[in-house]
């Protein structure tokens, strides 16, 4: 019986290996070389794997059949705490995805956390690591192909190398290729997320008034993106973003329109959000080799506020 026995340990040992999740160390502690890239507008830097460059439309890293590393950097009200708790197995599996594992650990001192997710039906694996105190959080998302052990074992090494400069300045429109007049609109600048530029109206932040009106101008690197499929591709954006808006919508325009020389496609919706009226609205104009949407919600004050979504798209210029 022992060799029988031994067997069965071995066979254990073997198969907890294998199932085994990818950890990071529980406290990074890192320091800027040559070697280390800013992911653009954060202020979080890092060492890539070999072969991945700098995203475009995007802060983060890529290298084509090998994955990706998307880099956001939340300020505010999202800090470390509020941001950490969001990452549930519900909310995973919503997006058709199954957290693994999660993994409490520090980033030159800063509290962290760690999360293993996998997507079922492609293998796709993803590594998250998140970082930050009361005033920020960092999100470092790595996605690569599950069965790929070398590269797995580059990105965490990558994510280990993780270095924050706290005094450094962001321009969150270095690398805008459009430019925008605010004074066209009652829309005024909050803040950024990636790619993403978040307005609302007369700079009210919205944590502290309940349903104040947004538009949010994102600029999406995608040369596919031709004026034969522009309809098609506006209406699938508007209805992406409206499914966590409300229900019954209505459309009450999509029509294509010229913004300051550029083809443009327009879309204006209102439903029912909590049985309240909700609008929402969408423009895309189609530059070259990218194009540039718009896209924002009102749940009150809609009436005087849907010239301030039309004002808005029409102060965008490509450059």
């Amino acid at each position: 019986m022992r060799p029988i026995f031994l067997s069965f340990i071995f066979s254990l040992a073997v198969l907890a290996a294998f199932c085994q999740e990818p950890s990071l160390k529980t406290a990074i502690v890192s320091t800027k070389t040559a070697a280390h890239q800013n992911a653009s507008k954060t202020r979080i830097h890092l060492v890539p794997p070999a072969g991945f460059e700098p995203m475009s439309g995007f802060s983060g890293f890529q290298k084509a059949g090998k994955g990706v590393i998307i880099v956001v950097e939340l300020q505010g009200e999202n800090n470390f705490d509020k941001t950490a708790a969001s990452f549930t197995k519900e909310g995973f599996a919503a997006k058709g995805m199954i957290m693994r594992q999660t993994q409490d650990l520090t980033v030159n001192g800063m509290k962290g956390k760690a999360i293993v997710a996998t997507k079922g039906d492609d293998g796709t694996k993803s590594i998250i690591l998140v970082f930050g105190d009361a005033t920020f959080t960092a999100l470092i998302t790595t996605v690569y192909p599950g069965g790929e052990k070398e590269t797995e074992a580059d990105m965490i090494k990558s994510l280990e190398s993780v270095w924050m400069n706290k005094d450094q300045k962001v321009d969150a429109f270095a690398d805008a290729k459009f430019t925008l007049t605010q004074s066209a609109s009652r829309f005024r600048y909050l803040n950024s997320v990636g790619n993403m530029h978040i307005y609302s109206l007369n700079g009210v932040d919205p944590a502290k008034v309940p349903n104040t009106p947004m538009v949010i101008i994102s600029q999406v690197a995608d040369a596919g993106i031709k004026a034969s499929v522009l309809k098609a591709y506006a209406r699938g954006v508007i209805e992406s973003f409206r499914e966590k808006q409300g229900t019954d919508f209505i459309t009450n325009k999509d029509e294509e329109v010229t913004i300051n020389g550029a083809l443009a496609r327009e879309i204006k919706e209102t439903g029912k959000s909590e049985g309240k009226d909700v609008f929402v609205y969408n423009c895309v104009i189609l530059g070259k080799g990218f194009s540039i949407s718009v896209i924002g919600v009102a749940k009150r004050d809609i009436a005087e506020t849907v010239k301030d979504f039309e004002s808005f798209a029409r102060a965008v210029k490509l450059k």
